[in-house]
């Protein structure tokens, strides 16, 4: 796994113990959690607030933990855990110190106006968003995104806003036979998840969505039909599958497993080291799951 530092030099394999790095279909759609072997020059660069590079697209993280684990047995030999996180949407998962209301403005406006410094390539019209002091903007903004009924992912230096159906309609990245890793399927689950969703308009009269299937009934006010309806989809995960180290698999991703498309909902491009930081283990982790209407 390639990583660089803030200083421009390469993370010592030497002193990389594990590493995790995640793409998700979630509004800071990438995370990298880090052990590394401490050294002084190390516990500078890896400090909160220090900006990182994962994988050959240097992917900027930006590190919002870093923690010394120093060991009882061996005192000099203690280790650096870092947390980091897609450094132009770190602004959106603090607390607001101030509320933000838009009114018929774009994702990306949202966005910024939570202090993300992004842009989003296949923007939409939010109706309306609201953040109030005190609140987490990456929640209200992942409410925004179940009401269209749409995903958030990393493509290149943006991020892409993409509908579910949309999604599921791109070409396969990779196809597999059917059976090919471990099958997670209930349709007795999916009916207690995943709620029908309805509301009031003023003159008090119901709004029922999606009731197609039977499921548990949620309330949510102030939401049109349209809205509604969206909320009920979703992705199910259907499979997970361990293959070769591939970080260019993402999040948003689709393969086909047999016959069935299934979008990636999240990608884990994982560093095993040895006891030593030598060698080691790569390999990626995927949870696939197919569109539930």
């Amino acid at each position: 796994m390639f990583i660089q530092l803030s200083n421009d030099t390469r993370l010592p394999m030497s002193h990389l113990l594990s590493a995790v790095l995640r793409t998700d279909l979630v509004p800071v759609p990438v995370s990298l959690e880090l052990e590394v072997r401490h050294d002084d020059e190390l516990e500078k660069q890896l400090a909160e607030g220090q900006t990182i590079y994962a994988t050959g697209n240097a992917i900027p993280l930006q590190i919002i933990k870093s923690h010394i684990k120093q060991s009882p047995q061996i005192p000099d030999r203690g280790m650096i855990q870092v947390t980091a996180v897609l450094s132009s949407c770190v602004a959106i998962g603090y607390r607001r110190q101030k509320a933000v209301i838009l009114k018929s403005n774009s994702l990306g406006a949202i966005y910024k106006a939570c202090g993300a410094k992004v842009s989003i390539k296949n923007d939409f019209t939010v109706p309306l968003f609201v953040s109030f002091l005190g609140q987490v903007p990456s929640e209200m903004i992942a409410k925004v995104l179940q009401e269209e009924a749409a995903v958030v992912r990393l493509s290149g230096k943006q991020l892409d806003c993409v509908r579910l159906a949309d999604l599921m309609k791109q070409a396969p990245k990779l196809s597999l036979p059917q059976g090919f890793g471990e099958q997670i399927a209930s349709g007795f689950l999916e009916r207690h998840l995943v709620p029908s969703f309805y509301s009031t308009r003023d003159d008090r009269a119901i709004i029922n969505g999606n009731t197609k299937k039977v499921r548990a009934m949620q309330y949510t006010p102030r939401h049109s039909e349209r809205a509604a309806n969206n909320m009920t989809s979703a992705l199910i995960t259907k499979q997970v599958l361990n293959l070769s180290y591939n970080d260019d698999y993402q999040a948003g991703d689709v393969f086909n497993i047999g016959n069935t498309p299934m979008a990636i909902i999240t990608a884990a491009h994982v560093y095993e080291g040895e006891n030593e930081g030598d060698g080691g283990n790569q390999y990626t982790r995927l949870w696939l799951g197919e569109l539930e209407t």
